[in-house]
C-alpha cells in the first residue's frame, strides 16, 4: 500500500481529485488502492506529496523536486504530478525526455522535380543536383510530373517541353493550378519558345545544350528565396521570365 501525504496548506488544490481517487476501485500504479494523509507544511521547505519514500518537494524559490523513492515510486508520482499540473524537477530526467532532447533537428534538403523524357539528361541532371544537396525526383512524361508534384511538392521544377502525356506546357498550365507559387525553370531544345514562356510567367527559361553552373546557379537563387519575396517578383508588374544564357557570369 503506498500512502500519498499532502500538506494543509495545499489541500484544497487537490481536494475534487482526492474524492474521485478515494472511491475509485481501478488498480493504481503499486497498489490497489490509496490512503490520503494531510500534515502541517514545513517551515522552508513544502513536501507537498509523497508516494512510498518519494517526496515532492516545493521549494520557497518555486522550485519543485522529486526527492528519493524507487523508480516506482517516482513514476505514481510523476503520473499525480501530471494529474495536478505541477511541474517537477527530478535527480535523473525521464528517459523520454533525456531521448527528445538528445536528437538534434533534421536537416532540410530542397527537392527539386526533374522532368523530362531524355533519361541521359534526367541521370546527368539529378548527379549534379545530388552532388549540391537537392534531393531529386524524376518523371519522364507531363503527367507524371504533374502527379509527383502533387504526392510529393518540390521546391522547384525543371520542366522540359519535348515530353510524352502532356508536354511541358501543358504540365506548366496544371502545375500552375494546383501549385501556383511553385517555382518553375523551363529546359528545352524547342527552338523560340522563350516568349511564351514571358507570356506564362515561367520563373526562368534556358535553351539545350544547358550550361549548367548557370542553371545550379538560378535553382540555388530560386529555392533560396522565401515565399513572400517570391510572391512580390511574380506578381510585380515588371516581371520578366528569366533568360539564363550559355555566356552569363
Amino acid at each position: 500500500m503506498q500512502t500519498l501525504s499532502l500538506t494543509l496548506e495545499h489541500g484544497h488544490e487537490f481536494e475534487p481529485i482526492l474524492l474521485v481517487h478515494r472511491t475509485d476501485p481501478r488498480p493504481t500504479v503499486g497498489s490497489p488502492e490509496r490512503i490520503v494523509q494531510l500534515r502541517p507544511a514545513e517551515a522552508d521547505n513544502e513536501i507537498v506529496a509523497t508516494f512510498g519514500a518519494a517526496e515532492l518537494v516545493r521549494h520557497r524559490d518555486g522550485r519543485w523536486e522529486l526527492r528519493g523513492g524507487s523508480p516506482a515510486d517516482h513514476a505514481a508520482a510523476r503520473e499525480w504530478s501530471s494529474l495536478f499540473q505541477h511541474e517537477a524537477t527530478f535527480p535523473s530526467p525521464p528517459l523520454l525526455v533525456a531521448s527528445e532532447e538528445s536528437h538534434s533537428s533534421p536537416v532540410m534538403h530542397n527537392r527539386i522535380l526533374l522532368a523530362d523524357d531524355d533519361a541521359l539528361v534526367r541521370g546527368s541532371l539529378a548527379a549534379v543536383l545530388e552532388s549540391e544537396g537537392f534531393v531529386v525526383d524524376e518523371a519522364e512524361t507531363g503527367i507524371k510530373a504533374v502527379m509527383r508534384a502533387i504526392e510529393q511538392p518540390p521546391d522547384l521544377v525543371l520542366l522540359d517541353l519535348n515530353m510524352p502525356h502532356w508536354d511541358g506546357w501543358t504540365a506548366f498550365s496544371q502545375l500552375d493550378r494546383v501549385t501556383p507559387l511553385l517555382p518553375v525553370i523551363v529546359i528545352t531544345a524547342r527552338p523560340n519558345q522563350y516568349l511564351k514562356a514571358v507570356q506564362l510567367g515561367v520563373d526562368a527559361f534556358m535553351e539545350k545544350p544547358l550550361n549548367i553552373p548557370i542553371l545550379v546557379s538560378a535553382i540555388k537563387h530560386l529555392t533560396s528565396e522565401d515565399e513572400q519575396r517570391h510572391v512580390r517578383r511574380i506578381t510585380n508588374r515588371r516581371f520578366v521570365t528569366k533568360l539564363l544564357r550559355g555566356n552569363e557570369a
